[in-house]
């Protein structure tokens, strides 16, 4: 993902980049930081990258960014090809309008992309659910409940 964006930075497609992704429960640096430090071994300088290391879902990766770039006239999402369908869904559920999405480029290994299939798909069918019975008003209703 890194590099594609860094490839249409290094062609002038691009003049800012937005670097999404939280910590895990296990993780000392967030995917952000991390993805921070590739980008500038790959020549991007960092005035123009900008960190969100607050998401920890797809939904929150959109939400948070979208804060970050405002009124931004023109925006890509890149990630890898399984998880763009998801992308767009969620875009469109939180009305971004101006979102476009690119396939990061690499082609993973079968046995790993299969796995990453079916999470997308489990992931799909959540936050349709999710909206459609608006889970997250029924669960912090509940008292044993927190929604992230």
């Amino acid at each position: 993902r890194v590099q594609a964006a860094a490839d249409l930075y290094h062609q002038g497609s691009i003049q800012t980049i937005i670097l999404t992704g939280g910590k895990g429960s296990q993780i000392q640096e967030s995917e952000a930081a991390v993805m921070q430090k590739v980008a500038m071994r790959l020549g991007i300088d960092s005035e123009d990258l900008i960190l969100e290391d607050q998401a920890t879902s797809t939904w929150e990766n959109l939400a948070f960014t979208k804060e970050l770039v405002g009124d931004c006239s023109s925006i890509i999402a890149i990630s890898d090809r399984y998880h763009l369908a998801r992308i767009e869904y969620l875009a469109e559920l939180q009305e971004w309008g101006n979102l476009r999405t690119l396939p990061a480029g690499r082609v993973p290994l079968l046995s790993f992309e299969v796995r990453a299939v079916v999470r997308e798909a489990l992931g799909h069918i959540y936050y349709t659910l999710r909206e459609y019975f608006d889970i997250e008003k029924y669960l912090s209703s509940q008292s044993d409940f927190q929604v992230l």
